[in-house]
């Protein structure tokens, strides 16, 4: 969590899709930027899992840091396994 924590500036490349697994997580009560953007990260990342968490906002790490983490350790458990 740290390390995520430490960079986590959400860029997209030149238009080229991203082949690797990826974890989308958003809160369902972001009024920051809002959730259902996330959606269109899919075009982007083809291999992407999305969680939207209810009962969190845009500070999901400071508001759900359990949730998270588990969705976390899952997510790195599954993706770990298909590799």
């Amino acid at each position: 969590m740290e390390r995520i924590g430490e960079r986590w500036e959400l860029a997209l490349s030149d238009g080229q899709a991203y082949g690797g697994p990826t974890l989308v997580v958003a809160g369902r009560q972001d009024s920051t930027v809002g959730y259902a953007a996330a959606v269109d990260l899919f075009e982007h990342c083809p291999r992407a899992t999305l969680a939207v968490l209810d009962g969190a906002g845009h500070a999901l790490p400071h508001e759900q840091p359990h949730l998270l983490a588990a969705l976390l350790q899952e997510w790195l458990t599954r993706t770990d396994s298909a590799v």
